[in-house]
């Protein structure tokens, strides 16, 4: 009795001190999952993150943690907290991979987060690669992976190789989708998307060949083919002959051809590569209104197409040398600076020909001077209050300059202001005229993603809630960076008529990425009666801002 006793008196001591008696993993995820189904994601995140406390090294818990941490991210409002908890969500999954890389389920909610988050996270890649794990697990044994997750997955991937371009996959993907589940909406769904794929792409194709114009020389290409229609080199040829003449749409779908037929020639990736980049070159266009992530998707894409000339002919120094170039110059979220390194790093240290040795070397100095860059971004993003910050701001301070007036019909108000910060990317900017009640009156400038997204843009919140984008056509123009930017407004509001005199307040909003740094400054500019200037000095990232009405 005593025993039983001391045993009642040691079990209450231990509790008392360690707490609650443990739980076991299981029990956190099936309480997680009921707050799931009850759409209480706030609380199932808060169960798992209270499992992985007790549990730290289990993989299934990590993945939970990980997969409420991601879907907590896209219902937030607020941007900032959004990114923050989208960076927390793949640190998670990727820890619960890395305990256990095999678990099918682990792979499957990274590939799921991976695929869903927008493309400039540069995770699309890695989420493929997940999802054709879990989906090889279940072929190989059925009882790895549950049906649900395999006909989902599926779906996902489908979806994904399809945003990356690679249609003839995807088609594959929704195939085994329909054959999983051939009575299901998912499988009629499947059924639509191939249709609609097939569709599009001779759709665009047939529109992108029919804006050629025949000169001579594509004609006597033209003529060849009809003799040799399945000669690679041929279809190649006139693919770069349609892209000589500016007809980038019609050169892409032809040499995609040509790869298509002869997909070890690392010519037809470079060609390609080449006609991707020109139409890159092009910017912002109305296609980001329907595609927010058309450029993002393009930057990806001329990436992947090097990788696969590299591949194609990998003791080439010009092909590592193209791949390094274009890692350097690829926007951050690419992720490719590091390895742009390590392939100018071996040609610079190879026995490749001078000519090469010294663009290596030149490229490999760009690429520090992007590293000093993300540096700085990152002093400034993280320890905004310390002194290091104001240095950063320092050495990227600019000079001054004015407008010139002979070059303008006044009466006029210059609008002349700063970027004192330079991020990864240009950021988005805007300046516009206002009435000191609010009430908005003109455009003067819009940056081009933002003004061709228009509503589909979150990038500069105060000006697309005011302006209701009623005069964008004719204000947007490319991204201005870091410095000293001048523009003028001809005092005429957004239907072109003349504003009466008065007062007006002059707004410039900036946003930055992916520092998300944001500053907006205003000033007030009283229209008629003599010469009149105000300058407001304030913040780091627009930190001057001078309006004057010229008479």
């Amino acid at each position: 009795m005593k025993l039983h006793v001391c045993m009642l008196i040691l079990i209450l001591v231990t509790a008392l001190a360690g707490g609650a008696v443990a739980r076991e993993a299981e029990d956190y995820i099936n309480e997680a999952r009921e707050l799931q189904q009850a759409d209480d994601i706030a609380r199932a995140m808060e169960v798992m993150q209270a499992a992985v406390a007790e549990h730290p090294d289990d993989s299934n818990v990590n993945a939970y943690l990980g997969l409420y941490t991601g879907m907590m991210a896209g219902r937030t409002q607020d941007y900032m907290e959004a990114g923050r908890l989208v960076t927390e969500c793949f640190e998670t999954l990727d820890h619960a991979v890395a305990l256990d890389y095999e678990n099918a389920l682990a792979r499957y909610f990274r590939g799921l987060m991976a695929t869903a988050v927008p493309e400039f996270f540069g995770k699309r890649e890695e989420g493929i690669r997940d999802l054709q794990y879990v989906i090889a697990a279940r072929e190989e044994d059925p009882e790895s992976v549950s049906e649900d997750i395999f006909v989902d997955g599926l779906g996902r991937l489908a979806r994904a190789l399809a945003a990356q371009g690679e249609n003839d996959l995807a088609i594959i993907a929704y195939e085994k989708l329909i054959e999983a589940a051939p009575e299901s909406d998912t499988a009629e769904d499947a059924r639509k998307a191939i249709e609609q794929m097939r569709a599009a792409e001779a759709d665009r194709s047939r529109e992108a060949l029919e804006q050629v114009q025949a000169t001579p020389e594509i004609e006597a290409i033209r003529k060849k083919m009809a003799d040799d229609p399945d000669n690679a080199a041929l279809v190649l040829e006139l693919g770069e002959a349609y892209m000589s003449e500016g007809y980038l749409d019609a050169a892409e779908v032809v040499i995609r051809d040509a790869i298509e037929m002869d997909p070890e020639n690392p010519d037809g990736y470079v060609a390609l590569v080449s006609v991707l980049g020109e139409i890159a070159g092009r910017g912002y266009d109305e296609k980001i209104y329907e595609d927010t992530d058309y450029m993002t998707n393009l930057a990806f894409e001329i990436m992947r197409v090097t990788d696969k000339a590299v591949e194609a002919d990998p003791e080439n120094p010009d092909m590592r040398l193209m791949r390094g170039i274009i890692g350097i110059q690829m926007p951050f979220f690419v992720g490719r600076l590091d390895d742009a390194v390590e392939d100018l790093t071996m040609l610079s240290e190879s026995d490749a020909p001078d000519s090469i040795k010294a663009q290596a070397l030149f490229w490999l100095g760009q690429a520090n001077l992007k590293k000093t860059m993300t540096y700085w971004i990152r002093t400034v993003t993280e320890y905004p209050d310390e002194e290091a910050a104001r240095l950063v701001f320092e050495e990227m301070n600019w000079d001054i300059k004015h407008i010139d007036r002979d070059d303008y019909e006044e009466p006029i108000v210059s609008v002349e202001f700063l970027l004192g910060f330079r991020d990864e990317l240009p950021p988005q900017t805007v300046v516009w005229v206002e009435t000191p009640d609010g009430e908005f009156v003109k455009t003067v400038y819009v940056s081009g993603f933002s003004g061709f997204a228009k509503e589909q843009q979150i990038n500069l919140p105060v000006w697309s809630s005011t302006s209701d984008f009623v005069d964008v056509d004719g204000v947007t123009a490319a991204s201005i960076d870091h410095g000293h930017h001048i523009y003028v407004w001809d005092l005429k509001d957004h239907l072109g008529d003349k504003v009466a005199p008065g007062d007006y307040v002059v707004k410039v909003e900036t946003m930055y990425w992916p520092s998300m740094k944001y500053q907006m400054v205003e000033a007030p500019v009283t229209i008629g009666g003599e010469e009149s200037r105000t300058t407001v000095e304030e913040g780091d990232f627009i930190p001057y801002l001078q309006v004057s009405y010229l008479p």
